[in-house]
């Protein structure tokens, strides 16, 4: 059996049950395309600032290429959600666009060295 569960934002979840094993799975997956297309349009729009200039933006991470991430330094979902604090979010997310490898998601040229605390979608 399957069915669709949700399917909002670019995110969608699919239930999926195997009577012959008795195991449910939700399976959810998302398509990154816009916020990695819009990522690059950033990076060329302005020097990351705001008019202020007291807030920088740095990166945009999709939540896909998060738990690919997760997966790729050995850290549990369960560990990222509810044991992490801002600190340890924040140096997570540092050193995802820190990394060569995920450079499509910075939005901006400049370092990422400042103070501010991240804000994080959901």
């Amino acid at each position: 059996m399957r069915r669709l569960l949700d399917a909002d934002g670019g995110v969608v979840k699919v239930f999926h049950y195997d009577e012959a094993t008795d195991k449910t799975i939700i399976q959810t997956w998302h398509d990154p395309t816009a916020i990695l297309e819009n990522n690059k349009r950033l990076v060329n729009h302005n020097d990351g600032f705001s008019p202020s200039r007291e807030l920088r933006r740095v990166a945009s991470i999709p939540l896909g290429i998060v738990y690919q991430c997760l997966a790729k330094y050995g850290v549990e979902p369960r560990t990222w959600m509810q044991a992490w604090g801002k600190r340890e979010r924040a140096a997570f997310y540092k050193r995802i666009y820190s990394d060569p490898d995920y450079s499509h998601v910075r939005t901006s040229e400049s370092s990422g060295h400042n103070k501010a605390m991240f804000a994080v979608k959901r």
